[in-house]
């Protein structure tokens, strides 16, 4: 159970960061 968690926050951590860098490249795309 406790790495599953672990993976999942990772997965949400990545994806924040994915977001920021795909919005400072291109603020219009979204």
């Amino acid at each position: 159970m406790e790495s599953s968690v672990e993976e999942f926050e990772d997965d949400s951590i990545l994806y924040e960061l994915l977001e920021y860098f795909v919005k400072k490249q291109d603020p219009e795309l979204i």
